[in-house]
């Protein structure tokens, strides 16, 4: 039988592990609610931006700005993004395996995030270039932005992809590959019940000039947003997965009390039944 202070000792290190799971997720837990609220207000944001484009776009053919005309060349960047930290079940390993996938349509790639770049070191795989994933995820974006702006107009890519774990459940999460640049941007129809009068509106300093400031405005915005999305699964898996870590540690502690109870109660009947052996053989 094992001694009360080995079972002890067995506890407390299962309790303290217990804690620490149960930190981590209630850390995990309240991120999920802010970020949610961040996406769906930029998704309102962004709604406006695009009525506002389709309404100054009338002026001007797409192929008119740089950001979404579509290049020559067969250079092409898939951007992955994942995070800096672990305890999220298969989140990172899905994405990683789907962009490997996926690898022969793409002449680099660009990866976001620590772990993605370590999981593409085990695959023997050297990315175009690599970003770290920032606990600011509007920083994180601009830098990106950036970087992916000069290579789209300076010519080193014709076309650029995103691979991001797109929220659907707290639960459920899916590699979503998105068209980034050049920039799929599609007229809405905006029925719009007073129709402006008939003329040309007189636009200051130029409608070109403001379509494509609103146009890099409008396709920030969008970074950012699949940016604050990624972090959202990222927190939401670590939630799940630390719940089901909980569940298995409490698990473990209520069989490792049950063992003890068991052999003590075990122990005991059998110092009883020598006992009562030893009073009889008297």
């Amino acid at each position: 039988m094992k001694t009360y202070l080995t079972y002890r000792a067995q506890l407390e290190g299962l309790q303290d592990v217990l804690e620490t799971i149960k930190t981590t997720e209630k850390i995990a837990a309240s991120s999920i609610h802010f970020l949610r609220a961040k996406v769906a207000t930029l998704a309102s944001y962004t709604q406006l931006l695009q009525e506002t484009l389709a309404k100054i776009s009338s002026f001007h053919s797409p192929a008119a700005i740089s950001l979404l005309k579509p290049r020559q060349g067969k250079r092409k960047l898939l951007v992955v993004l994942t995070g800096d930290g672990g305890l999220v079940g298969g989140l990172w390993h899905s994405i990683v395996s789907t962009a490997i996938a996926a690898r022969s349509s793409y002449t680099g790639i660009v990866v976001v995030g620590k772990k993605g770049v370590r999981y593409f070191a085990e695959e023997h795989i050297t990315p175009t270039s690599t970003f770290s994933s920032q606990e600011n995820a509007q920083a994180a974006a601009k830098e990106l932005s950036r970087y992916l702006f000069a290579q789209f107009q300076d010519g080193n890519a014709a076309a650029i992809d995103i691979l991001y774990p797109q929220f659907v459940t707290l639960t459920t999460h899916i590699p979503t590959t998105v068209p980034f640049l050049p920039f799929p941007f599609l007229r809405p129809q905006i029925q719009d019940p007073h129709p402006p009068p008939v003329g040309i509106p007189i636009i200051a300093p130029s409608s070109r000039t403001i379509l494509t400031v609103l146009v890099k405005k409008f396709i920030n915005v969008y970074l950012y947003r699949i940016v604050l999305e990624t972090q959202l699964s990222e927190f939401s898996a670590r939630t799940a997965a630390m719940e089901h870590a909980g569940a298995k540690t409490e698990e473990s502690i209520n069989m490792l009390v049950t063992e003890f109870r068991k052999e003590r109660r075990q122990h005991i009947t059998q110092r009883q039944i020598e006992s009562f052996i030893a009073h009889r053989t008297i």
